[in-house]
């Protein structure tokens, strides 16, 4: 076993609930897990475990996410008001980003909801689910197709073909 992660093993043990403020701290500051683990010379293959043998060490780990999360959505306003034509790809790809990574550590708020409604035994879907369940009924659906037969008035040919 390496040296560092037998010094990750031994200072969790001994300084373990002293360290997961700094942790949060910094995940809540908007650095990874993998940099903090870095930062504070720890393995992060130790620290994951560590994390997640206590649930409240975990729900505190998670409330740190859903506060970059917010972070992050807060920080979409400001670039859409100063963007400019020339930069609005940018802005609006910088935006995008930051409201997917919200969506990702907090779906419940910042996620996407789908909803769905039954009226009469049918179903109505909201938003983007009815936009992909419409293409695939389009997709799907059967296809008519006229099957009378031609037949040509008295006297005509019949046309094959």
């Amino acid at each position: 076993m390496g040296k560092l992660r037998v010094a990750t093993r031994r200072l969790l043990a001994e300084q373990g609930e002293a360290v997961l403020p700094v942790i949060c701290e910094g995940i809540a500051g908007g650095q990874s897990l993998e940099n903090v683990a870095k930062d504070m010379k720890l393995v992060v293959g130790v620290l994951l475990p560590w994390i997640d043998a206590v649930p409240e060490r975990r729900k505190a780990v998670d409330a740190a996410y859903k506060h970059f999360a917010e972070a992050k959505v807060s920080e979409a306003i400001p670039i859409a008001d100063e963007a400019s034509r020339e930069d609005a790809a940018v802005a609006k790809l910088r935006i995008e980003t930051r409201l997917n990574v919200a969506a990702l550590y907090d779906p419940d708020r910042f996620g996407k909801k789908t909803q769905a409604t039954v009226t009469n035994n049918m179903v109505v879907l909201g938003d983007s689910t009815a936009k992909a369940a419409s293409a695939l009924l389009k997709k799907f659906a059967p296809v008519e197709i006229d099957v009378t037969p031609d037949i040509p008035e008295e006297g005509e040919k019949f046309a094959y073909g």
